[in-house]
């Protein structure tokens, strides 16, 4: 399979009692096609062969085949996700009970729609700086003393991404 699994236990909890509404990372994809990136979410019913109550972003992200580090951010509130094709449940759930209780998160690739398993084939792509918040807030691909300034001279004052609100609150803080 064409997917990142994660540690359950670094990445399980309460999505929603925590502000997560956004997942940001950096992807290479040294491949010789483009990737079509998509974020699964799952309770903890989730089988082996991805079924029980799964949940895919209802969009991708396309990286290109260019061996070049890419800045990427998921958009991972209920609204943006439905339920997979291997959605198994009797009487669903929804995603927005399911990111009350995340068990089991993967960004995979897939031309399949609404497959939650990505797609079987020989490839890979890299992952790195994986995180809920966004602190560059210079949008230079890193975290350093320029998106500090950004956040200190926000502090108080601005209430965007860009001003140094990493949580996208509405408020530097």
């Amino acid at each position: 399979d064409f997917t990142v699994d994660f540690q359950p236990t670094h990445w399980t909890g309460n999505y929603t009692s925590a502000t997560v509404e956004q997942l940001s990372m950096n992807v290479r994809n040294p491949n010789a096609f483009p990737l079509q990136l998509f974020v699964g979410v799952s309770d903890d019913t989730i089988s082996a062969n991805g079924t029980g109550a799964t949940y895919i972003t209802d969009y991708s992200i396309t990286i290109p085949a260019d061996n070049a580090w890419h800045s990427v951010r998921f958009s991972i509130t209920a609204s943006d996700f439905e339920r997979s094709a291997n959605n198994t449940e009797i009487i669903p759930i929804g995603a927005a009970q399911v990111l009350n209780d995340v068990y089991h998160l993967r960004i995979f690739h897939s031309t399949i729609s609404g497959e939650f398993r990505g797609d079987e084939m020989e490839g890979r792509f890299y992952l790195d700086n994986i995180s809920t918040q966004d602190a560059d807030f210079d949008a230079d691909r890193d975290v350093d003393g320029a998106d500090f300034l950004v956040w200190q001279r926000g502090l108080g004052v601005g209430g965007s991404q860009p001003d140094g609100d990493a949580d996208y609150s509405g408020v530097v803080n």
